[in-house]
């Protein structure tokens, strides 16, 4: 949450979604989103891995902004649910927040 009690972020994952994540998750993840494409001007990012016949989405976070820090806690959210989750490479297309 915000300082103000507002909901910044809302992160999904299914058991099926760590799973993959834990077997697939720790060479290459990706990371895409849409870009305020909805009435609500609310951003929709996708953590994915490839596995060993497609690429499959793993977590997903439903955003208010797309500021670094909202990415960062976002991510950290990921790792604490998923702590074996040490990925060597990521790729994101060009975005200032997915990159950093």
């Amino acid at each position: 949450r915000k300082e103000d009690g507002t909901l910044d972020f809302l992160v999904t994952q299914t058991g099926f979604q760590k799973h993959l994540l834990r077997t697939y998750g720790n060479e290459l993840f990706l990371m895409d989103s849409t870009h305020k494409t909805n009435i609500w001007r609310h951003s929709l990012f996708v953590l994915a891995v490839h596995t060993n016949s497609d690429v499959q989405p793993v977590a997903t976070v439903y955003s208010c902004d797309e500021q670094l820090q909202t990415m960062e806690r976002f991510l950290a959210v990921i790792k604490s649910e998923n702590p074996t989750f040490q990925p060597r490479t990521a790729m994101t297309d060009f975005c200032g927040e997915e990159i950093r």
